[in-house]
């Protein structure tokens, strides 16, 4: 409750600071309040948005002349604001009474003589506040059917003989503007519109502050404008009834029916937390990792039939006595979940080996979890014990019916989806030895788990390593080994990067050859998760072990695990394939570049099994380009890894069938699904009460440039923590300390940097002054984004971590899309977002990155006013944001389209040829006649038959292509390379970039190698461009003025 109550004031103190007034209705100022409050301003009419004065700026409230794109550059063309309103719906069946009432201040200038402390006089100008409010009643009789036009409005005319100095005429002053149309009989369309129509005199400018305008009813009169529903939801639907202009709406409820609507320049939506303990019929299932490590065999199996015939109960008892036809096949979706529950429960019970890993993965878990936080006691959630019974079985046996299925799993960000596949993993890597017959036996690479963004990726190593190490030291105490020195049949886990973020060669990382040496990949796990030492890499012999510090008595770990199974070196990788693998996708275009050291991963030699598990977490980033290119890279990789399972995950995702068959050629199961009711899916339900996340709107529309608003709102945030409201609250203040700022681009992060680290802290300096409060000291950010190298975005994570009062605390962090999936720092509780973003789910996985757990979050939104989506949003801001899940986007992927098979074709015909061909070891990738019958007997089918079902309408031509390429390659001779960007004669396959460098025009050449993917980015080829300055002997003659490029 404390945090909350912090939370709640420095909203109280955004707002204040924002729009005022600070020090009450008939507050004084002796600054000019249109410096001192920016947003709920109305200008009058005309007046022009002109460039802020720097001379007429208070002290501190300075901004610099930049270029930004949430955006300078258009305000010059628009007049100020001048008018606000809103519109909703009315039932005008017995000509309604509509109750209007209007709010706003105004300050009357005047001079006041001062005399300092050596007596001297002197005159200054002082603003006195003045508050107007009332109200009137307006009848919608026949005279407003269809009505546009003025109101007359007795109240506001008064304002020329209350104030005659500073309203001088009844013919300019402000107005209401009123709209309506009929829609039908019994409908009306009602807008209203509080316009400034004053003109300022020399002396006072005549702007409105403060505005508001309301509409109310005691009859129920409001229709919704919009219900978000469909035929399966019958409980908790969203419903709209008010849209904003310029300003957003709020709207105010009793006993349950609509009875007010108000204007808002800072609306505020409250997002409710999910509650991932599920539906209250589950409230006696407890899964406690401990009790399901020993518990008996038996009773492991009815607690597992206990959840399934609960769910089925629930299913049971929502279901409409009259389903819709989409009610029905929702209630089949979920009843087939079950019956892949139950036979999950068949399985586990006849196959000792499974609860055996199980457990044996419980342990793991378990273990896991006491070194992260000493004091809890592991429980799993339902959903991720429901997910495990989902998708154990086609895990675990290749011969499994739902061996095809993608599991998707959609579940909010900060559910758990990690732990989740983290028990799956564990189970499956302990499975397949006891399968082997015990613990001891040798294994291969068991699963991968690939990521799309290269931090998110470092950030789950950490998580995924952990549990690696963990399950290692249950193996060896489970047969009684000693500690070990090497990593002879362990549990190992490999990182796969770039060649920037983790060596691809052991020689490029030895000091004693390579004085320049890349060292930056040794401060990856570097410390242990059980007594938190440092560990060091060594290198010994020609291998980089990461060895545990000697004599650390109280480390349990280290008492089983010397040396530690982890390794990020793609040399090692190849040659000591691990059991866990987690990468970028773009990696696994290694598949086409080295396919003789890549097929260790798949255990194509020594009659290794191949993996059986791939995990792709954050699925809705798998779209567009590299959406186009991972579908074929995936198909590759179904053939090479022989059919794995695939489970994915994700909290915002639409059309994910559609997705997953472009990406996969493959079925999809969505879990958990709910039925009836948006807010309960047996696993998970909206919490009742909740400290939550609210999420605020700010718009650029009174505000004297975006720029400018954004240096104010950081000012305001970052000083807010002083306030002295806040003095009682220091020890809960922590969450609110470290701001995170979110931005659409480099360009934008770039422009802010200097802008939050100079003019925001002279601002804070002003408000600090202004409020009579001691000024917020060390004021440090960090930037994380694609810029930041891999060594600095761990720095950077492990001072997020560090609390208020820490001297490595950070004061806040500049980000961009980077942070969106995957930043788990559970004390961050504020965030700024710079613009709407690009997408919705964009919009949710980054604002979900704060107010995570028990603390609750708020996010401050920034919405440009002079972009039109924007503008949208805002004015829409509260029904916007209670439907943003329902609003995600759809995600295309295209793997097949024109240009995305020029460019992926020939390396996906040559991946198969090589795997069908054995050509893994060969000197020559010339082929023979009959080699290219055999490639077109058995490879093209499989090629063809994936597009078919993917995009059936380019079969034909892809078929085409396949024997262009085909032909192409069997009339070369002697190919001793398959892959060089230097002899393109001698090579069957090159990058694409160096395809374009050479000058090449067609995709296909003859006797030229094949232009292959270099990267799963991109659908075309990218080239570096150097940018050089040069002068010009005029230049430096001083003949011209003009500079040199």
């Amino acid at each position: 409750m404390s945090q909350t109550k912090v939370r709640e004031i420095i909203i109280d103190r955004f707002k204040e600071d924002l729009i005022g007034p600070v020090d009450g209705i008939n507050e004084e100022l002796f600054k000019d309040p249109d410096y001192n409050y920016h947003s709920g301003k109305l200008y009058p009419t005309g007046e022009d948005i002109n460039e802020i004065d720097k001379d007429d700026m208070n002290e501190g409230f300075s901004t610099k002349s930049t270029s930004h794109d949430f955006c300078d550059d258009q305000v010059k063309k628009f007049k100020q604001v001048s008018s606000m309103g809103l519109s909703c719906m009315l039932n005008s069946e017995k000509d309604p009474t509509i109750n209007i009432e209007i709010n706003f201040g105004f300050y009357i200038k005047s001079s006041v003589v001062e005399e300092n402390e050596d007596g001297e006089s002197k005159e200054i100008n002082k603003w006195d506040r003045k508050q107007f409010t009332n109200n009137f009643q307006l009848k919608l009789d026949d005279k407003y059917e269809n009505f546009s036009g003025d109101l007359e409005c007795k109240i506001l005319s008064s304002l020329v003989d209350d104030y005659p100095g500073y309203f001088y005429s009844s013919e300019v002053i402000p107005r209401l503007h009123l709209k309506t149309r009929s829609i039908d009989k019994n409908k009306t369309s009602f807008s209203i519109f509080f316009i400034n129509g004053s003109r300022s005199s020399d002396v006072n400018k005549v702007i409105l502050f403060q505005t508001k305008l309301s509409v109310s009813s005691d009859s129920q009169i409001f229709l919704e404008l919009k219900n978000k529903t469909n035929e399966i939801y019958t409980k908790n639907l969203t419903k709209t009834y008010s849209t904003g202009h310029t300003a957003s709406t709020k709207e105010f409820f009793k006993d349950g029916e609509i009875e007010k609507i108000s204007t808002s320049w800072v609306p505020e939506y409250f997002h409710a937390d999910i509650d991932p303990d599920g539906n209250e019929l589950m409230k006696n299932i407890d899964f406690f990792a401990d009790e399901l490590s020993e518990m008996k065999s038996n009773d492991l199996i009815d607690k597992f039939k206990k959840l399934a015939s609960t769910y089925k109960d629930w299913l049971e008892n929502e279901k409409p006595k009259n389903p819709s036809k989409l009610q029905e096949d929702r209630f089949k979706e979920i009843g087939s979940i079950i019956q892949r529950f139950n036979s999950s429960i068949d399985f586990l019970e006849k196959d000792k080996n499974s609860i055996k890993a199980f457990q044996l993965a419980n342990k793991t878990i378990l273990l896991s979890s006491k070194f992260a936080n000493p004091e809890r006691k592991f429980k799993w959630r339902p959903f991720q014990i429901g997910f495990f019974l989902l998708s154990i079985e086609s895990i675990l046996n290749k011969k499994c019916k739902y061996r095809d299925i993608v599991d998707l799993l959609w579940f909010p960000t900060g559910g758990g989806k990690t732990e989740a596949y983290l028990l799956l993993t564990a189970t499956l890597l302990f499975y397949r030895r006891l399968k082997k017959g015990g613990l001891d036996k040798a294994d291969s690479t068991a699963m991968f788990t690939r990521y799309t963004l290269r931090a998110l990726t470092v950030d789950q190593f950490n998580r995924l390593a952990t549990m690696v190490v963990c399950a290692e030291f249950i193996r060896r105490r489970e047969l009684g080994l000693s500690a070990n020195n090497d990593l002879k049949n362990s549990f190992s886990i490999g990182l796969y990067l770039g060649g920037l973020s983790t060596p691809n060669k052991v020689k490029d990382t030895d000091p004693r050859s390579n004085s320049s040496a890349n060292t930056d990949w040794k401060n990856i796990y570097t410390e242990c998760p059980c007594c938190k030492s440092k560990m060091a890499w060594r290198l010994e012999g020609n291998n980089w072990n990461l060895t545990h510090p000697e004599n650390i008595e109280e480390c349990e770990l280290s008492k089983l695990i010397k040396v530690f199974p982890v390794k990020v070196i793609d040399e090692e990788i190849y040659k000591y394939p691990p059991s866990v693998l987690i990468g970028t996708i773009d990696k696994f275009v290694q598949i086409f570049r080295k396919p003789n050291l890549v097929k260790n991963l798949f255990g194509l030699k020594d009659g290794l099994d191949p993996p059986d598990l791939i995990i792709q977490d954050e699925l809705h980033l798998i779209s567009g380009p590299l959406g186009s290119m991972a579908g074929a890279i995936e198909h590759i990789i179904d053939e090479y890894a022989d059919n794995p399972k695939i489970i994915a995950s994700t909290a915002t995702i639409q059309d994910a069938p559609e997705q997953i068959l472009g990406l996969y050629e493959r079925g999809s199961c969505l879990f958990p699904l709910d039925f009836t009711n948006p807010d309960d899916s047996f696993f998970s339900v909206k919490k009742k009460s909740s400290t939550g996340r609210i999420y605020i709107g700010v718009t650029t529309a009174t505000s004297r440039s975006p720029t400018y608003l954004l240096q104010l709102c950081s000012a305001i945030q970052m000083q807010s923590i002083q306030d002295k409201r806040l003095e009682r609250y220091k020890d809960f203040i922590d969450p609110y300390t470290t701001p995170v700022f979110y931005f659409n681009s480099l360009r934008e992060i770039g422009v802010a940097d200097g802008l939050l680290k100079d003019d925001a802290i002279a601002s804070m300096e002003a408000y600090s002054t202004e409020r009579k409060e001691s000024l917020r000291k060390k004021i440090e950010f960090e930037e994380l984004s694609s810029n930041t190298e891999s060594k600095e975005i761990v720095n950077i994570r492990a001072r997020l971590e560090k609390k208020y009062g820490n001297k490595d605390h950070l004061s806040g962090l500049l980000a961009t899309v980077m942070i969106s999936v995957g930043l788990d720092i559970s004390r961050l509780g504020l965030m700024t977002i710079v613009g709407q973003p690009k997408t919705i789910s964009e919009y949710i996985q980054a604002s979900s990155r704060v107010g995570r757990g028990d603390v609750p979050g708020l996010v401050i939104t920034l919405f440009n006013e002079f972009k039109p989506r924007d503008k949208s949003y805002f004015e829409t801001f509260n029904s916007w944001n209670q439907d943003m899940y329902s609003e995600v986007e759809s995600s295309g992927v295209t793997p097949y389209a024109a240009r995305a098979r020029e460019k992926i074709l020939p390396a996906l015909l040559v991946g198969f040829a090589v795997k069908e061909l054995n050509l893994y070891e060969v000197n020559d990738f010339s082929i023979s006649e009959s080699d290219a019958e055999k490639i077109k007997k058995d490879v093209l089918p499989k090629i063809l038959s994936r597009i078919s079902k993917v995009d059936s309408s380019v079969r034909d031509e892809a078929n085409k292509e396949l024997l262009k390429i085909l032909d192409i390659w069997k009339f070369r001779r002697k190919i001793p390379h398959l892959w060089s960007d230097s002899r393109p004669e001698h090579s069957l396959l090159m990058s694409a970039e160096a395809a374009v460098t050479s000058g090449r025009e067609e995709y296909l050449v003859e006797h030229q190698a094949f232009s292959a993917p270099n990267s799963a980015r991109n659908v075309e080829p990218s080239v570096n461009i150097e940018g050089r300055i040069f002068l010009t002997n005029s230049i430096l003659s001083g003949e011209t003025g003009d500079g040199g490029v």
